[in-house]
């Protein structure tokens, strides 16, 4: 799998403002999903800043990550996620990345937990 930037999404929410990068990769089925790939890309540029794989129970979490905006970009066997996100003072939210297999109109995506 490699660390390059992709974006499937069929329409472009967001981004979902968060305190920090950390979070949860589960299915549809809510189990949690280990070896996830997570990119952390620049904004404008799909500049690759940071990346880290999921651990056995779906979690992932980068250091600091200075305020602005990113895009977050998850990969593994399911369809990519690719989720806008604001770095900043929003309190603490949790990522969570819902990983789907590809379909016609659907994709992986991302929503935030409090």
């Amino acid at each position: 799998m490699d660390d390059s930037y992709v974006n499937r999404n069929q329409i472009d929410y967001g981004p979902l403002k968060l305190s920090s990068v950390a979070g949860i990769a589960r299915d549809e089925q809510g189990t949690a999903v280990p070896s996830v790939r997570i990119l952390l890309f620049t904004e404008k540029e799909h500049k690759m800043i940071a990346s880290i794989t999921t651990d056995k129970n779906g979690m992932f979490s980068f250091g600091n990550i200075p305020h602005g905006r990113y895009r977050l970009v998850a990969k593994s066997a399911f369809c990519p996620a690719n989720v806008p996100i604001e770095v900043g003072y929003f309190g603490k939210k949790q990522l969570n990345l819902r990983m789907i297999a590809g379909a016609i109109d659907t994709c992986s995506y991302g929503t935030l937990k409090n």
